[in-house]
């Protein structure tokens, strides 16, 4: 995921605060069909060193279930608070400034965190 230096965050009680604040995540891996994104809550489970672990459950009728295997990479995709901002709401610009062109752009604000993992089966039950 392709994360300026300005916004990337590093700190893992700040990044772990997201998670437990907003667990709602759209869980995205490879199958035999192609890749599948499925929205589903998740749980942050802290470990005393290092990551901590992503926890959810994915129904068996889902593709991500009967098509997926465990070991596969995946991206956990969480999204916080986000609103769209008006360019006529934003400071006046001055000529040197690049001025955005209505209609062109649509700047938002938003907050998201996203998490590489691999998948892993659990008791098996749905």
């Amino acid at each position: 995921m392709n994360v300026p230096a300005v916004f990337a965050e590093d700190d893992p009680d700040l990044i772990a605060a997201f998670l437990i604040e907003h667990p709602m995540a759209q869980l995205v891996t490879m199958t035999a069909a192609g890749l599948v994104a499925t929205p589903l809550p998740m749980l942050y489970e802290a470990r005393p060193a290092g990551l901590g672990s992503l926890v959810g459950h994915v129904a068996r009728a889902n593709p991500q279930w009967f098509e997926g295997a465990p070991g596969v990479e995946a991206l956990a995709i969480f999204t916080g608070p986000n609103a769209y901002v008006s360019p006529n709401g934003t400071r006046r610009r001055r000529s040197t400034e690049r001025s955005f062109q209505r209609g062109t752009t649509r700047p938002f604000t938003y907050a998201g965190c996203s998490s590489r993992t691999t998948t892993r089966s659990g008791s098996g039950r749905s």
